[in-house]
């Protein structure tokens, strides 16, 4: 997945003049917490993974290419089944990720250069100072490091539901993101797969191709609604003890499997 492995989303992966969820900036004590400890603190997390965006499916970003619109307005949204950042429970947690890429490049460039426009991360309202400053710590890197290529990310405690099966997904931040995304099916009924491999993520399964039937976003004057377009599904696990990830400093690719004895 040459994008992922580029950039970021969520996914941004991604109102009308700033509306909405209460927000936590990127400076907040508990950010800065989470920065000065990823590196020491054990934590594990699975669960499922999806991301809806503004381009054509499939969206082009998957090969490195030019957005749809010129630029992607993207979602990545996490559900952990089961999890933890040192001693702190994230089971259960629910996390969106949104971004934008700047007009007139592609989303690994954008990422490169630390230009996104936006990139913020929602979570429910209940989430303890604890929980948020684990969940930056954990998903600004399971997001492809888009909040630390952002000119504006904050963390904002909202009243995030989400609502999850394994063929539908509807997510909501009132006043800011409505997500509705279904998998695509072929003739026979069963998930299509996504052309793209997210394995070589680190920390994706294999993806489903999915269709966005809405996806609106309005927050910190930032703007979009689209319908009918790329989404995707796929399990998600990883570690600190797996070390960096694809696009973070120190990545090791794994050796080759060797080959098969003649």
């Amino acid at each position: 997945m040459k994008k992922t492995l580029g950039i970021a989303l969520v996914l941004a992966v991604a109102g009308c003049g700033g509306g909405g969820a209460a927000a936590t900036t990127a400076t907040t004590p508990a950010r800065a917490a989470a920065a000065s400890t990823a590196s020491a603190t054990p934590w594990e997390v699975q669960g499922q993974w999806a991301e809806a965006c503004s381009c054509d499916i499939p969206c082009p970003c998957l090969d490195s290419k030019q957005p749809t619109l010129g630029h992607c307005n993207e979602m990545m949204y996490f559900h952990v089944d089961k999890g933890h950042y040192g001693t702190v429970a994230l089971d259960g947690l629910d996390v969106v990720v949104v971004g934008q890429s700047t007009h007139g490049k592609t989303f690994d460039q954008s990422i490169a250069d630390k230009d996104l426009p936006l990139t913020n991360t929602y979570l429910p309202s209940a989430a303890s100072d604890d929980v948020a400053a684990a969940a930056e710590a954990i998903f600004s890197r399971l997001s492809f490091a888009m909040p630390n290529s952002s000119k504006k990310h904050a963390v904002k405690r909202s009243g995030l539901t989400a609502r999850w099966s394994p063929d539908e997904i509807e997510v909501e931040v009132p006043g800011v993101l409505k997500a509705h995304m279904k998998v695509m099916k072929d003739d026979a009924g069963k998930p299509k797969p996504l052309a793209a491999d997210l394995t070589a993520t680190s920390f994706l399964g294999k993806g489903m191709q999915g269709v966005s039937v809405g996806f609106d976003f309005h927050d910190d004057g930032v703007e979009w609604t689209v319908k009918d377009r790329h989404a995707a599904w796929a399990p998600f696990s990883y570690a600190s003890d797996r070390g960096p990830l694809p696009w973070e400093p120190g990545f090791k690719p794994p050796a080759p499997a060797p080959a098969p004895a003649k």
